[in-house]
This record gives C-alpha cells, structure tokens and sequence, in this order.
C-alpha cells in the first residue's frame, strides 16, 4: 500500500504539519512515545533545553528530519577538537531508515548572516523537497547547530505540489522567514552550489531589507548594489 512510504508515527507528523487528515491514524499520545530513545522511524525530539513544544518548533524539527534524512551529511555542521584531539560536533549524524522511496531534497541557497570570530560563522542552508503521498512541497532551514532555535533543522513552511516554479513559491517561503531578522544575511554562500543563484537571492532580501534607512547592508550587498547602479548608468548611457 502506498502510505507504507511512512511510519503510523511519521503520518501523524505530516498530517499535523500540513493540517490535514492523517493516512494512517495514530493516538496524539503516540508522538511523544520513545523520545530520546532509538527508533525505526523519525519522531519528536527535545530541544536543546530539554522542552519538546510541537506549538513551537518540536513538529517543524521532526517533519525536517524527516524530509532532510537522506543528506544529513551535507548540512552545515560546527565543530571543535579538543585538547585530546577528539572532534565534539553540533549535528548528530542518525541512521538511515529503509524506505521504499527517498524525498531527494534540492538545495536552494546557501548564507552566511555573519562571521563573528575566525573559524565561527552563522551559515544557513535551506532545501525544497516533495512529500509523496501528501502532494506538498516543504521548505527546510538548516544551521550548524541548535543555539539559536533549539533545533538545528527546521521545516518552516509548505505549500501544494502542483506549482509549476515551485522555486518562485518557495522564495516567498524564505522572504517571510528572512523578515523576522532585523539586518540582511552577510554573504551568499557560491561554494554551495543550489538551484538559486546570489542575484535572486538579492532580489528576495532586497524585497524584504531594501531601502530601509535602519538597516546595515553588508559589504556583499553595497557591492552588488553598486554593480547594478553602474550597470544602470552604463545603459541609459548607451541609450541617450
């Protein structure tokens, strides 16, 4: 049957992220079953202060690990080594559960919203991925660690999968999950190779930071700025 793609638990996931009715019912109290334990499906887990809110970002994080399960490895990941030379990361690595179909997410784009010393930086990585069965896009933001929503991943919207550019629709996904920050990123990541490229990138925070006497552009951003100004005078230039 095809709602075996998911777990009972992982249907109830979905369902209640995409508000909709659940394939596979399972009891509200079976969400919160075997937290911390190990599972053969993708569930909720606690925080990083130990809370486990689904009101909160408890649902976004497990309908995230469940779309991004397949490239854990390719998120971003912090990590030190200690006096002992042992690697202590941010990001646990968790094994793969066997499915009969992977979600493959595409990555967007790839930023940086700052460098705050050397070696520390705050990238953000966000993919789009298709949930069969469900017919739903969902767009994901990663970091390289929990600190700043206490979860590394998050699932931050969705929408229908009948979109003909689902990239157009998932860009006014990321302009209202960039809108809840004060500054603009600081640099677009080119090392990371997405489906968006730095000027549409551009394009979306200008729509979100753009003109706005409060605001700090970073240099990245005063320098595209005035590429395009200079490409503007040029043309009008040319066409006098």
């Amino acid at each position: 049957m095809t709602n075996n793609l998911y777990h009972p638990v992982e249907h109830a996931i979905l369902a209640q992220f995409f508000k909709t009715k659940s394939l596979h019912p399972v009891e509200v109290d079976d969400l919160e079953k075997d937290v911390g334990k190990e599972r053969d499906y993708i569930g909720l887990e606690r925080d990083l202060w130990g809370d486990l809110d689904t009101d909160f970002n408890a649902l976004d994080n497990a309908v995230a690990r469940l779309v991004l399960e397949g490239i854990q490895d390719r998120l971003p990941q912090w990590g030190i080594v200690d006096k002992d030379f042992n690697a202590l990361l941010a990001r646990k690595i968790s094994g793969k559960k066997k499915r009969k179909l992977s979600m493959a997410p595409q990555r967007l784009l790839s930023v940086n919203w700052a460098t705050s010393g050397p070696g520390y930086s705050w990238p953000e990585d966000y993919y789009l991925a298709y949930v069969p069965l469900y017919d739903r896009y969902v767009v994901t933001a990663s970091l390289d660690c929990p600190d700043a929503y206490g979860y590394s991943d998050l699932a931050i919207e969705h929408f229908p999968g009948g979109f003909k550019n689902p990239n157009s629709a998932a860009g006014k996904v990321i302009q209202n999950w960039w809108s809840e920050h004060q500054n603009p990123w600081g640099y677009f990541d080119n090392s990371l190779k997405g489906t968006v490229d730095r000027d549409t990138a551009m394009d979306w925070g200008w729509k979100v930071w753009g003109n706005n006497e409060y605001v700090e552009y970073p240099t990245q951003w005063l320098e595209l700025l005035n590429e395009r100004h200079n490409s503007e005078s040029e043309n009008q230039r040319l066409n006098s």
